[in-house]
Formats: C-alpha cells, sequence, structure tokens
C-alpha cells in the first residue's frame, strides 16, 4: 500500500473515525485500532467499538499501490493534528520485520506498527424499515434531543433515542427520567406501517457530527432487527439498537394547557446563571412565581443562603408557583435558538411544559420540552 493525498481531505475524516475506536487499557484490544484500505482510488478508514461502527470513504488520486493496514487509531490522530493541513501527506506500508506504515509529511517522518488480525465486522442483517428526511432537519432534531439522554441509567430505554414514526410523522424522545424532549418531524416519505426503535446515545451523537446542517440533501436511515445503518456525506455508520420496551411517555405530555407565558429566552438564562449561585447542591432547584406581569426567581440552600431575582413578563393570569432544576432549564434554553420560549401551564402541574413560540419553529420540525418539577 502507498499512496499520498492532501492532509486536510481526510484530517475531519480520522478525528471522526479515530474518535470510535475503544480507549480500552488493553493493548492487544483491537477496537483500538483503525484499518486503512486503498483500493480502486477510494481510501477506506473504518473503526469500531463492537457496538458502533464508523467508516470514512474518500477518493483518493496519487496511488501507487494498494493494500490495507490495521494501525492504532489514536496514534494515527495524534500524529496527524500537528502538521500542516495543507501539505500533502504520503503513506508507505512495510511488510517487512513484523510490519511498518510510513507516514511523511513535510520534513515529518513516523513509523507505526502495524497489527497482524482479523479486523472485527457487524453481522450483516435485512433492513425492515428506511425513514428519511433531509440532513438539516435530522440535524435538528438530533441536536435538540441528544441533551436530554441520561448519561448513565440501569433503565436501558433512558441510555438512547427513541424513534417512532407513523405515516409522515417522526416522534423523536429522550429523557433522564426527570425531563424529556418530544421532537416532531415530518417524513419525506411515509412509512407503510407503525415503528419505533432506539439508538443509542454514541451513535445518534456520531451522526449528527456528520451531518450537513445546511444541506437539504436526504439522508435515510436504515433499521434491521438489531441493527441502525446510515450512508451520509461519505461515512457508513452502523449500530447496535438498545432492544428494549419503551414506555407509553406520550401520557406525561398535558392534553390541556391553561395558560401561556412567553418570555425573552436569553434575558431568562441570564437571570438562572446568576440566581443558580446559592441554589442547594441537592436539588440545584429554582422555584418561578408568575404573577401580575412579574416573574420572580428564589433560590436557597442548606446554609439558608439565598437568592432572588425579579424581571418584568407579559402574564396576568392566575399566579402559578413551581420549582425546577436550575440545569434542566438551562440546557433547555441553551439549545434554543430563539428569541423567545414559552411556558405552558396545566392542572395538575406536575411537570412544565417548555417550547419555543410557534411562530420561531422550523415549519418541518416541532420542539417541546417536559420538566418534573422537584421539591425544594
Amino acid at each position: 500500500m502507498k499512496f499520498s493525498i492532501v492532509l486536510s481531505e481526510i484530517i475531519k475524516q480520522i478525528q471522526e473515525v479515530s474518535g470510535i475506536a475503544s480507549s480500552s487499557p488493553n493493548k492487544e484490544d483491537v477496537t483500538q485500532n483503525m484499518l486503512i484500505t486503498v483500493k480502486d482510488h477510494t481510501l477506506s478508514l473504518r473503526a469500531t467499538d463492537y457496538n458502533i461502527d464508523l467508516e470514512a470513504v474518500i477518493p483518493v488520486a496519487d496511488v501507487e499501490s494498494e493494500g490495507a493496514a490495521i494501525v492504532n487509531a489514536a496514534k494515527l490522530r495524534d500524529m496527524c493534528k500537528n502538521l500542516d493541513v495543507n501539505s500533502n501527506i504520503f503513506f508507505n506500508l512495510d511488510d517487512s520485520e513484523g510490519g511498518t506504515l510510513i507516514v511523511k509529511s513535510d520534513n515529518t517522518t513516523f513509523d507505526i506498527r502495524t497489527k497482524c488480525f482479523e479486523f472485527p465486522s457487524f453481522q450483516s442483517e435485512p433492513v425492515s424499515q428506511t425513514i428519511s428526511l433531509t440532513q438539516k432537519q435530522l440535524k435538528n432534531v438530533l441536536d435538540s434531543a441528544i441533551f436530554c439522554i441520561s448519561p448513565d441509567d440501569f433503565r436501558d430505554y433512558l441510555r438512547g433515542m427513541r424513534f417512532e414514526a407513523n405515516e409522515s410523522q417522526l416522534s423523536v424522545f429522550t429523557s433522564d427520567g426527570h425531563r424529556m424532549a418530544f421532537i416532531e418531524a415530518k417524513l419525506l416519505q411515509p412509512v407503510t406501517e407503525l415503528f419505533g426503535a432506539v439508538g443509542t446515545k454514541k451513535s445518534v451523537m456520531q451522526l449528527a457530527r456528520i451531518l450537513d446542517p445546511n444541506s437539504d440533501a436526504r439522508v435515510d436511515l436504515n433499521f434491521s432487527k438489531s441493527n441502525l445503518s446510515v450512508y451520509c456525506n461519505g461515512y457508513n455508520l452502523l449500530s447496535k439498537l438498545i432492544l428494549c420496551g419503551y414506555p407509553n411517555v406520550r401520557s406525561v405530555i398535558p392534553k390541556q394547557i391553561d395558560a401561556v407565558v412567553t418570555i425573552p429566552r436569553q434575558a431568562l438564562r441570564n437571570q438562572i446563571t446568576r440566581v443558580s449561585v446559592l441554589s442547594s447542591r441537592r436539588v440545584n432547584g429554582i422555584t418561578f412565581k408568575f404573577a401580575d406581569n412579574l416573574l420572580s426567581m428564589r433560590t436557597e440552600n442548606a446554609e439558608h443562603e439565598v437568592a432572588t431575582s425579579q424581571m418584568a413578563i407579559n402574564y396576568t393570569g392566575a399566579p402559578v408557583e413551581v420549582s425546577l432544576n436550575a440545569t434542566y432549564i438551562y440546557e433547555v434554553l441553551s439549545n434554543s435558538n430563539c428569541e423567545d420560549i414559552e411556558f405552558h401551564f396545566s392542572t395538575p402541574l406536575q411537570h412544565l411544559l417548555v417550547s419555543p413560540p410557534q411562530k420561531e419553529q422550523p415549519t418541518d420540525v416541532t420542539l417541546r420540552y417536559l420538566i418534573s418539577k422537584v421539591i425544594i
């Protein structure tokens, strides 16, 4: 294997693919490595951690000989990240003495040992359902929901993203048990039957990174019995699904809204940042009180230190008081790009429904968040 390419044409792909490789302390773990293949003027970079497999495919013109090599993914990434991205980078596989991949750019040369084992691959499964959206539409859906996925929970369904398709509508749910993102999007092509699956957090985060946020190009999510596969922008992503039951989360979404208050998003975010300094570490709670065109916020910690703040709002309904986790509401505000944010009140007030105003929602995506109240 011997070829050369401008580093800028492969540096992002090396970074993305190496991010999939395992960080296992076992130096012999095959998942620490990247498979590099050159064939038919195409360069393939591939890594896996047994649960997710990512391959980047890049055309390459200057190929002297084809071949394949397995090298440590982190070492290859670190070797390339400090080189001039506008320079040519030369790869030459030396099969003598156990195998060495020689990587050269300008006046710098690296000799990196290759590995001799069979690179793992996923078992192929027939596709049972395909759902299609534009890239920017799917990017919006994923970015708006990922932050609500539980970082670590014994309930499997909280560790991933739920996709449900019905006719021309896609519904996406993520939750950590205390808050939930409920995102709806219009499919490019209707499905013929009801469908549901749970993708892993790592797979949807990786997919979000390779999508083009400005592209109207179609992207297909292909689901099999236990896998999700996507081909997008030169990447082949294959990931295991979380195979588990999923509760009827729609039952907790308020059916009737008694009042809605609209608040400037950035101003509210700034006020939350200020008063949360003295919030309790146990629940990190802020008490919100809406009354007489005024929003009052209050926090108190175990030392009985108190922070209060007020801001003028347009609200003349019955007084409403609710305590929420400061981080949860702050993250909703931070992951929204709208000018204003709406608080929806229902009776009984067990959860607060938060969403951008309808006029600020994209035409093909609807964002809603449900945050459980806390007891302070």
